[in-house]
């Protein structure tokens, strides 16, 4: 992020690396992020078990759709 010119945030940002979706699924549920981006099959059982997951946005790619999820409770501007 810094080479790109891309670290001048008003905010603290970290980014971490999950091997699957289900992992970020359970990291929301434990409020240890805030936001996260995976396949669409992870989101899908979330909502079906009443996580705290919540899909804000969600792409469309020629292997997998991708969606980005966050807390129901996170106020987004």
């Amino acid at each position: 992020m810094k080479l790109a010119g891309l670290d001048n945030f008003p905010y603290k940002t970290q980014f971490t690396q999950f091997t699957g979706g289900n992992l970020m699924v359970q990291a929301i549920n434990a409020n240890a992020i805030d936001i996260a981006s995976c396949s669409e099959t992870p989101p899908i059982f979330a909502i079906g078990t009443q996580d705290a997951v919540k899909i804000i946005a969600a792409t469309r790619a020629q292997l997998s759709d991708k969606l980005c999820l966050c807390q129901r409770i996170l106020h987004l501007k």
